[in-house]
C-alpha cells in the first residue's frame, strides 16, 4: 500500500511538470510572404504615367519623343518586402527590365517591365524646300517663295522651257504631285501638290522665265528679275541735292527698273571692258546726296529686295535658303570719312552690314556743345586707296574682319546665307562668320551706301564734312539672289 501511494505521487508530479511546460511554450511567429508591386509610376513625365500592373507584367506608355533610356521610375511595394532595382532608380528601357520583389519570408516574385512609346502624330508640313534643274549647265536653282506658295526659275537666255527635268526636296513625310525628276513643259506655269504625311495638302505654282541676255540696261546686266528696287541721292523730282535733303531719294520700283539708268550723273549705269561688252553696274552717290528719310544721315544707290507686296519680309527659322551673292569691287570713297557699305540684311536694324573704312580719314574736334563747330584736326588722304573689309552684325555690335588689307578697286565675293536660325557671311569662298541668330521681317541691300555726308559735323559726328560732290562708288559684276 505503501510503494502504491509513493507510485501514484510521483505520477501526479510528473504530471503538474508537463502541465507547467506546455503553458509557458509560444507558438513562433509567421514571416510575411507578400511580394507586389502596388504602383509603378514615372513621376519625372508630365503628365504622370501610371504602369499597367498585372501578374508578372507592368506595361506603360510615354509620349512619342520620350527618352526612354534614362527614366527614373518611383515604386511602391508590399510591406515588409525588398525590390530590385530599387524604387528612384535611372534605367534604361529601351527593351524590357526585370523587377524582382523579395518578401520577407524570403520567397520573390519577377515583374517584367515594358515602356513603349506612343505612335508620332502625323506631320502636318508640305513645303518645297528646294527646286533646281540639275540637268542644265550651270545649274539653275528655283526662288522658292512659301509665303506666297509660288517658285521662279530663270533658264539661260534664249534656251528652251518644254521639256526640264526639275530635282525637288519637300518636307520629311510629304509626297509631291507631279514627282521630282519627271519632266514637264514649262512654257507656261505648272502647279505642284505637295501633300503632307497627315492628308493635308499646299499647291504651289511653279514659274519658268528666260533670263535676260545680260547686255543693255543695269537690270539685264545683272539678271535683277525683277527682284528688286532702286533708292537714288537723287530727289524725288530726278534733281541733283548737295544738301542732304531727309526723306526726299528718289525710288525706282522693279517695273520702271527694267529699263532704267542713271547716266546723266553716272549714279546707277553700266560698265564696260575695253572691248566695250558690258560686264557690270556702277552704282554711285554723292556725298550730298538726298536721304531715304531723318532716321539716317547719309545717301545712297543702293538696291533693296522686293516682291509684290511692296517689302520682302523674310525669316530665317525654317529650311528655306535666303542668299546674296555679290561679285564686286568698293571703287571709290569719301575722303573724309572714307566708308562705304557694299551689302546689308536689314529688318529695321542693320542686322549684317558690309563696310569698306579707309586707312586715312580726316579727324574733327568739337569745340563747344555745339557740333557745328570746332576744328578740323586732320584732313583725310585722298591719295590713300587702302583700307579694310569688314561684317558688322547684330545691328553693328559685332564685328568680323573680312580683309584687313582691302585696296579700292579690287574684287573680292561675298555671299550671304539665311537658313534655320543661322546667318553665314563668306568672302572669297572662305567662311568668315556662322552667327546663330533668328531674323525676322527681313531684306538683302546691295549697292554703294556711303557712310560719309555734307552734314558730318552737325550729325554730332567726329568727321569733317564732307565736300557734297564727293562720291563714294560700288561696281556689282555679277549678282545672285535666292
Amino acid at each position: 500500500m505503501k510503494q502504491y501511494l509513493l507510485l501514484l505521487g510521483s505520477w501526479s508530479l510528473l504530471a503538474l511538470i508537463w502541465s507547467g511546460c506546455k503553458e509557458d511554450e509560444q507558438p513562433e511567429a509567421l514571416l510575411n510572404d507578400a511580394k507586389q508591386i502596388e504602383t509603378f509610376v514615372l513621376e519625372e513625365l508630365d503628365p504622370e504615367v501610371d504602369g499597367v500592373i498585372t501578374d508578372n507584367m507592368i506595361d506603360l506608355t510615354v509620349p512619342f519623343d520620350t527618352d526612354v533610356t534614362a527614366l527614373t521610375p518611383s515604386i511602391t511595394i508590399s510591406d515588409k518586402a525588398t525590390v530590385s532595382p530599387e524604387s528612384g532608380t535611372s534605367q534604361n528601357f529601351s527593351s524590357s527590365v526585370d523587377y524582382t520583389v523579395t518578401a520577407e519570408d524570403g520567397t520573390s516574385h519577377t515583374y517584367s517591365v515594358t515602356v513603349s512609346k506612343e505612335a508620332a502624330p502625323l506631320s502636318d508640313s508640305k513645303e518645297i524646300i528646294s527646286f533646281t534643274f540639275e540637268d542644265l549647265d550651270p545649274t539653275v536653282p528655283g526662288a522658292v517663295d512659301n509665303k506666297y506658295q509660288e517658285v521662279h526659275a530663270w533658264v539661260p537666255y534664249q534656251s528652251s522651257q518644254s521639256a526640264l527635268t526639275p530635282t525637288l526636296v519637300i518636307s520629311e513625310k510629304a509626297s509631291i504631285s507631279p514627282e521630282s525628276g519627271v519632266t514637264q513643259d514649262f512654257s507656261n506655269p505648272i502647279t505642284y501638290t505637295v501633300t503632307a504625311e497627315d492628308g493635308s495638302t499646299q499647291e504651289y505654282i511653279v514659274t519658268v522665265h528666260q533670263d535676260e541676255d545680260g547686255t543693255g540696261t543695269p537690270h539685264s546686266v545683272l539678271h535683277m528679275r525683277g527682284l528688286w528696287k532702286l533708292t537714288l541721292p537723287l530727289s524725288k523730282s530726278g534733281e541733283y541735292v548737295t544738301d542732304n535733303q531727309p526723306g526726299d531719294a528718289l525710288e525706282i520700283k522693279p517695273d520702271e527698273l527694267l529699263t532704267y539708268s542713271e547716266s546723266t550723273y553716272g549714279f546707277f549705269e553700266t560698265v564696260q571692258d575695253d572691248a566695250g561688252k558690258d560686264i557690270g553696274v556702277k552704282f554711285a552717290t554723292n556725298c550730298g546726296g538726298a536721304r531715304t528719310s531723318s532716321g539716317t544721315y547719309y545717301p545712297r544707290t543702293e538696291l533693296r529686295e522686293y516682291n509684290r507686296s511692296g517689302n520682302n519680309d523674310w525669316s530665317n527659322e525654317g529650311s528655306t535658303m535666303h542668299r546674296m551673292y555679290l561679285r564686286q569691287a568698293i571703287t571709290k570713297a569719301p575722303t573724309q570719312k572714307p566708308q562705304v557699305v557694299a551689302g546689308q540684311i536689314h529688318n529695321g536694324d542693320d542686322q549684317i552690314l558690309i563696310r569698306y573704312t579707309g586707312n586715312s580719314p580726316g579727324k574733327y574736334t568739337r569745340s563747344t556743345d555745339d557740333p557745328c563747330v570746332g576744328t578740323i584736326t586732320q584732313e583725310g588722304d585722298p591719295d590713300d586707296y587702302t583700307g579694310y573689309l569688314a561684317c558688322f552684325y547684330e545691328n553693328s555690335k559685332q564685328v568680323v574682319a573680312l580683309d584687313l588689307d582691302y585696296t579700292l578697286g579690287e574684287i573680292f565675293e561675298l555671299e550671304i546665307i539665311a537658313q534655320n536660325n543661322q546667318v553665314i557671311v563668306n568672302y572669297n569662298g572662305e567662311n568668315k562668320l556662322i552667327w546663330d541668330k533668328t531674323l525676322k521681317n527681313c531684306y538683302f541691300k546691295a549697292g554703294c551706301y556711303s557712310q560719309s555726308s555734307a552734314q558730318n559735323q552737325c550729325n554730332g559726328k567726329s568727321s569733317p564734312d564732307e565736300d557734297p560732290d564727293q562720291l563714294a562708288e560700288v561696281v556689282i559684276y555679277d549678282m545672285e539672289l535666292l
